[in-house]
């Protein structure tokens, strides 16, 4: 298995002693060099499963290699994934512990098979199912080994990007009578582009709706390689118009235009229009005012909500409210005396008013906004009925709640005759997690902490925070 270039050896020849007497004692013949025809020529085998196949969701595939001769030092061979990708930065073949090295004996030895795995490479491309070679580098000081050339392995890394635009659900309803209540919906790509993706909206009915975000005559979402996964917002505001239309459906189209090789984007993505539907103001309607800012307080501060109809109904409209907490649902900060309010079909212009009354609690958690649900609207007119009311966002600001401990004064002098003294530890707001103190005694030749037992621990949960606990010593 060497590979000796058709080394050359000799016959040499001796005389027997039995042939002294014939004369040919002194007989020189002459050596016959002989040169063998090598059949060994440096080489790497390399063996690799048929369409050698890796994939972005991390499949593999093994290189295994070994020499065809006996190297005279030993020879490193190097698995290099070549990417074709423009820009270079691309990967789609990643070799773990890329170099093995083949020792003319012993311990890697040539002929033992060493392999190196290859891991496809994911990346955010919807690049198709990606070609690419593996070239294999060798360095020796064995010449014959040295820049050996081998040839490329072909593979394929499987591809799990595809592109395409994603629109939200539409959040929310264009309100003709507050033109701050808005419909909103983003777009956001499905994979990374080459270039800048750019989404037109074209809103189907200026009459109903105008898009107020993204500003501008275009209305041009546009999304560049960097932020592609950043998802942008559409605001959508009501147009107050004296039209009676019973809460007029419109689209609002979307077009997206993209330049970029291998993207897809280019060759345009099909994406469902957006259904906008306004609450409107002429005809029937359920009107909701507040006066002064949206707060209530754990002082007991309230918020007068008014309720108003825009027409006569044949039928009382009930309206029925909830107040929901933002930071948990079970700790109320705004409740109703009354939840609903009956507005009756002759005085449907004339408020109905709920008070809304901030909850106080225990907790320092500062001036904390929640939000006002409201049923749809409940009549006998089926013009009423299911009327949908946006909800309402108002802030409870917080009391003289704050954290900490209070520690009393010591009742009773101890004494070395064995008297005892007492103080108390409570704490000042309620916590929401148990809250464990530590005692610590600083002199433990001078006293001793006697309750609570060791460990010399108070622990107050939420629900028992205010019991003051004792401790003597």
């Amino acid at each position: 298995f060497d590979d000796d270039d058709g080394k050359s050896w000799q016959v040499l020849h001796t005389v027997d002693a039995a042939t002294e007497q014939t004369g040919y004692s002194t007989l020189f013949v002459d050596p016959v060099v002989v040169v063998n025809i090598d059949n060994d020529d440096p080489g790497v085998v390399v063996s690799t499963p048929t369409g050698a196949t890796s994939s972005e969701g991390g499949n593999r595939f093994n290189v295994e290699l070994k020499l065809k001769t006996r190297p005279v030092a030993d020879v490193t061979v190097e698995v290099v994934p070549q990417d074709h990708h423009v820009p270079a930065t691309r990967v789609e073949g990643v070799a773990q512990f890329p170099y093995v090295t083949f020792a003319p004996s012993g311990l890697n030895m040539w002929s033992t098979v060493q392999t190196v795995t290859v891991t496809g490479a994911d990346d955010p491309y919807d690049d198709g199912d990606a070609v690419y070679t593996i070239s294999l580098d060798v360095t020796s000081s064995d010449g014959d080994y040295q820049g050996l050339a081998v040839n490329d392995i072909p593979a394929t890394n499987t591809d799990d990007d595809s592109y395409g635009v994603t629109r939200s659900a539409v959040t929310g309803n264009p309100d003709e009578a507050d033109l701050s209540v808005t419909a909103s919906f983003t777009y956001v790509l499905n994979s990374m582009p080459n270039a800048p993706v750019t989404i037109t909206l074209d809103n189907r009915n200026v009459n109903e709706g105008t898009i107020t975000v993204p500003s501008g005559p275009a209305h041009q979402l546009i999304f560049q390689p960097q932020d592609w996964d950043t998802a942008q917002t559409v605001l959508v505001v009501a147009v107050d118009d004296l039209v009676d239309d019973d809460g007029m459906t419109w689209n609002v189209e979307a077009a997206v235009s993209a330049s970029g090789e291998g993207t897809g984007y280019a060759v345009g993505v099909s994406i469902p229009a957006a259904v906008i539907q306004n609450i409107d103001n002429d005809g029937r309607g359920v009107r909701r005012t507040i006066a002064g800012p949206a707060e209530t307080s754990e002082e007991g501060g309230v918020l007068d909500i008014h309720f108003t109809l825009d027409t006569q109904p044949i039928a009382a409209v009930t309206v029925t409210a909830a107040a929901v907490a933002a930071a948990s649902p079970t700790r109320a900060e705004g409740s109703f005396a009354v939840a609903s309010v009956v507005i009756q079909a002759h005085t449907y212009s004339t408020a109905k008013t709920l008070t809304l009354t901030g909850v106080d609690d225990d907790y320092a958690d500062g001036d904390t906004p929640y939000t006002v649900t409201f049923t749809a609207a409940s009549s006998g007119d089926p013009l009423y009925n299911g009327i949908m009311i946006p909800d309402l966002t108002v802030t409870n600001l917080e009391d003289d709640d704050a954290s900490g401990a209070v520690v009393s004064s010591l009742i009773g002098v101890p004494d070395e005759d064995g008297n005892t003294g007492t103080f108390t530890v409570a704490l000042t707001s309620m916590p929401a997690v148990p809250v464990a103190i530590e005692l610590i005694n600083t002199d433990a030749n001078e006293g001793t902490i006697i309750a609570p037992t060791s460990p010399h621990r108070l622990t107050f949960a939420p629900a028992t925070w205010k019991n003051p606990q004792v401790v003597r010593v």
